[in-house]
């Protein structure tokens, strides 16, 4: 109570040439200074418990969906500004924005060098295999230090200290004694 009421007198007591200076959460007003799901969301998200920010993110994109917002959400959300370079985005965000300009380009072959390391792993399988959809019948080479990302490849090579000391089917580099293996990949059902 003590906060919200240091808060409220803050604001009051802000200078009329500061007053732009800095944004406020309104409920009848969006916020431009932050995202358009913490304007939802009417704050930040807390990260202090296990893969909440991911339900949040579904239950924001449910109701988004609900209300059949999606289009107006986008919008809002491209006029977003993400400073020179996306200086303002976070490392996940900048690495997805590069990924998606690559795949515009519809290379024929793409080659990504651990792309995929700022994310979690659960991301990192999801975008792994909408990559290999998406490159169908064209070349895409991953680099990762995520084995458990393998087995969705048809061909893969193992490195240790900068050598490759196996490659081949992932079926067969994931039997057991192989490098592979070593790190806790099994080959797939046949």
């Amino acid at each position: 109570d003590r906060l919200l009421a240091a808060r409220r007198a803050f604001a009051e007591g802000l200078p009329a040439e500061l007053r732009g200076a800095v944004e406020f959460y309104d409920f009848e007003r969006y916020n431009s200074a932050a995202t358009v799901q913490d304007n939802m969301l009417f704050g930040r998200l807390v990260y202090g418990q296990a893969q909440a920010a991911q339900r949040i993110y579904r239950m924001v994109f449910e109701v988004v969906r609900e209300l059949n917002l999606k289009t107006q959400v986008l919008s809002v959300g491209l006029e977003h500004n993400v400073g020179t370079g996306g200086r303002r985005l976070t490392a996940v965000q900048r690495q997805r924005v590069a990924l998606v300009r690559a795949m515009l380009r519809r290379p024929r072959i793409l080659i990504l060098n651990n792309a995929l390391a700022p994310m979690e792993s659960a991301l990192q399988a999801r975008l792994a295999q909408a990559l290999r959809r998406e490159m169908k019948d064209r070349a895409l080479v991953l680099m990762t230090e995520n084995a458990a990302l393998a087995p969705g490849f048809a061909e893969a090579a193992v490195m240790k200290a900068g050598r490759i000391v196996e490659h081949g089917p992932v079926a067969r580099l994931a039997r057991p004694g192989s490098a592979l293996a070593e790190f806790g990949v099994t080959a797939p059902a046949e």
